[in-house]
């Protein structure tokens, strides 16, 4: 059952990017860029994530509107291989 913000819009757009695949631990690129991040949690209407070149350092978290994994300019991807 989908709920309705008081404006009509559909609240909980996360549970619908969850429903289209992409969950805690994926391993996600924008497709604009090639930018290669994993998705590290879920905030109201934001994705939360870490990019790959910030992984290693436990750096910043990355807050991404979830309408644009619902526009499709992120997918899902095989997890990269560290090179040593």
């Amino acid at each position: 059952m989908r709920h309705y913000n008081e404006d009509g819009s559909i609240s909980g757009l996360h549970q619908l990017v969850q429903e289209q695949g992409f969950s805690i631990g994926s391993h996600v690129t924008r497709k604009a860029d090639k930018k290669f991040a994993k998705i590290t949690g879920f905030e109201d209407e934001f994705v939360l994530l870490v990019m790959e070149d910030d992984e290693s350092t436990g750096s910043e978290v990355y807050k991404v509107q979830c309408r644009s994994f619902l526009k499709k300019e992120w997918k899902n991807m095989p997890p990269r291989k560290k090179q040593s």
